[in-house]
């Protein structure tokens, strides 16, 4: 917020702290080593997700998000300048969608904005964290008109996932690879249902997306090792759904139980 300095200027950065980027935000249970010895201790795990770190953005999302920074000016009117304002709250956000009208109960209500958001995560669910949540909702009070904000009228959740099960019966080329055939079967399914990073063009899942039969056995058809899939499902509490599984306004697809044979 103040003045850009000219080229060649001498900076002091008092506090600064650098990390690995968006590589750091490991699932849970990913650390599992200490780097010194401490008495007493045994052994060490993260019960919860890493959050917070990002990568430099890039030329294309910078093109993406810089006519809308101008448009928004610093104000939250359009549900677009919610949703890029969430964004620019804090880089852990890779996901954000404003819905008019919505209050905390999923009730219709004129005068609410919820905000939904998704950290940068590789959590199979990734869930935005208290702490993320009261961020993004604190930047977003400053930039929004007085009675939104005055009236604790915006609120900033995750959204609500639908599971996916898939069943699939599959046919090695080669026998004795029936276990890697599997094993790249899974992994393939839980990338392409992964909310932020799956999807038939691996950029994520919107809200409200379908999911088609014929993108799954795309996708299954891309693991080394598959001669062709005999039987294919897709499935929601045990339902089979179907060519195609619709999915909620305000829902989002996530992997479920995939079933291997």
């Amino acid at each position: 917020n103040g003045r850009i300095p000219p080229d060649g200027a001498s900076i002091l950065g008092r506090v600064m702290s650098t990390g690995g980027g968006a590589s750091g935000n490991v699932a849970a249970g990913a650390i599992a080593q200490l780097l010194g010895a401490v008495v007493g201790v045994q052994s060490v795990s993260n019960p919860i997700g890493a959050e917070g770190g990002s990568d430099a953005e890039t030329l294309s999302a910078f093109v993406n998000r810089g006519p809308r920074t101008v448009r928004h000016r610093g104000r939250a009117i359009s549900l677009s300048d919610y949703e890029t304002l969430a964004r620019e709250a804090s880089s852990a956000v890779a996901f954000a969608r404003a819905i008019p009208n919505h209050d905390p109960g999923g009730r219709t209500l004129t005068g609410w904005v919820t905000v939904l958001i998704l950290p940068n995560s590789l959590d199979p669910r990734p869930w935005p964290s208290f702490g993320l949540r009261q961020e993004v909702q604190t930047y977003l009070e400053s930039r929004a008109p007085a009675d939104l904000a005055g009236g604790g009228r915006i609120f900033v959740t995750g959204p609500d996932y639908l599971a996916i099960d898939v069943s699939a019966t599959l046919a090695p080329k080669v026998a004795s690879q029936a276990g890697d055939v599997d094993t790249g079967a899974r992994a393939a399914l839980a990338a392409f249902l992964h909310p932020l990073f799956g999807g038939p063009s691996g950029n994520g899942w919107d809200l409200g997306r379908s999911v088609y039969l014929s993108d799954v056995a795309a996708a299954l058809e891309r693991v080394d090792g598959i001669d062709f899939v005999s039987d294919l499902e897709l499935l929601v509490d045990g339902q089979v759904q179907g060519s195609s599984v619709a999915v909620g306004p305000n829902e989002i697809v996530v992997a479920g139980v995939i079933r291997i044979t």
